[in-house]
């Protein structure tokens, strides 16, 4: 159930079965169906969303009510840190409205964190402000690549 997540956060850190069992109690696992609207615009991104299984995208509505995709998102070990995880990251650390929707593109199962529980996780275990600052970086990256 969590086992992608916790490889994943080894491959950036390392971490014990302590820090860890505090971790996955902070953790909620969901399942999206295809088509589900996992955030409206809108709305504050109150989640951070690793990709389990399945594909999501993010996208906006433009002025002429188009549909424009600006994140796809999937569980594909070929893909790099940043493209597991989907969300709108600047509304997620302002806790301000996005402008954004994230839709899920097949049956998906993701991990979620809220905002409160990663801040909460702070305090508790340091390391996971180093997996945000890499998850950060590489989304940053990622984003100046696309550009």
């Amino acid at each position: 159930m969590y086992i992608e997540f916790k490889t994943f956060l080894e491959k950036l850190v390392s971490i014990d079965n302590e820090e860890w069992n505090c971790i996955k109690k902070h953790l909620h696992l969901k399942k999206y169906k295809k088509r589900d609207i996992l955030q409206h615009a809108g709305e504050v991104s109150k989640e951070i969303r690793f990709i389990n299984s399945g594909i999501a995208r993010m996208y906006y509505i433009d002025e002429k009510a188009k549909e424009l995709t600006c994140q796809i998102s999937a569980n594909n070990k070929k893909l790099n840190i940043e493209d597991r995880f989907i969300g709108d990251y600047n509304s997620f650390l302002q806790q301000k409205p996005s402008n954004l929707f994230i839709e899920a593109l097949s049956d998906c199962e993701i991990i979620e964190i809220t905002y409160d529980d990663l801040k909460s996780l702070y305090k508790k275990i340091k390391k996971i402000e180093t997996v945000e600052n890499i998850i950060k970086s590489k989304w940053i990256e990622s984003m100046q690549k696309e550009i």
